[in-house]
């Protein structure tokens, strides 16, 4: 008989709220908050350009979170769900994913420029203890976990790299584009993570660190000619 499910969703399912709908200011955003699929059109934020996987995670885990609601009682069984933000970490994949598309493009040369950008990060690994305690720990049965290292601005992640690659070839760059930082995004609350599962996150450098030096090693990403 299944005791609990682990099921992994996203802070996409959290997130994509109107506008009225965020957390007020200086507060973050936490397991509390649903993305809206009808979220009104013409926000032309970040939550725009990603409505539609926004939507497919918010539905796909109301419908979990349902179909545990209707089950009947004795056949009920729990749910935790594991949602990250933006991951990142070594890659032992095809080399075409989003992160990993991310990644190359801050390494290659692609941005002459570092993109004025703020956005929440984890390292897969993180996210994989995640599943694993949301099975072991009694108390994380029926709750929804962030799982955020940090919202930082891509300017940090530059800052991070930039030092270790670029003499060996890389094309980080070191000068931030025209304009100003964005504004108006709230951070992640990570704390249901850190005291129900007791993770303990990886700093942010090391994750991109690491995530560079395993594309190197795989050949997804080479140093300039």
């Amino acid at each position: 008989k299944v005791k609990r499910c682990v099921i992994t969703s996203s802070t996409m399912a959290m997130c994509a709220t109107d506008k009225a709908d965020m957390p007020p200011e200086g507060q973050k955003w936490n397991e509390t908050y649903w993305s809206d699929p009808e979220r009104p059109k013409g926000q032309n934020d970040f939550y725009e350009q990603m409505q539609a996987y926004a939507n497919s995670k918010t539905k796909g885990e109301k419908t979990a979170w349902d179909f545990q609601a209707n089950q009947p009682e004795n056949e009920r069984f729990e749910i935790a769900t594991i949602n990250p933000c933006f991951i990142m970490g070594p890659s032992i994949c095809s080399g075409d994913g989003t992160s990993e598309g991310w990644m190359t493009a801050m390494v290659n040369g692609t941005h002459e420029k570092i993109p004025r950008a703020y956005i929440g990060f984890c390292d897969v690994r993180d996210v994989a203890l995640a599943h694993l305690k949301a099975i072991q720990v009694a108390e994380a049965a029926n709750k929804r976990f962030i799982i955020c290292t940090a919202d930082i601005h891509f300017r940090d992640v530059a800052n991070a790299l930039a030092p270790v690659f670029n003499p060996k070839g890389f094309k980080v760059p070191t000068v931030e584009a025209d304009g100003e930082d964005p504004t108006g995004g709230r951070d992640a609350d990570n704390s249901r993570s850190r005291e129900v599962l007791g993770l303990e996150y990886t700093p942010y450098e090391q994750t991109m660190t690491d995530m560079v030096n395993s594309l190197i090693d795989s050949g997804k990403v080479k140093p300039s000619a």
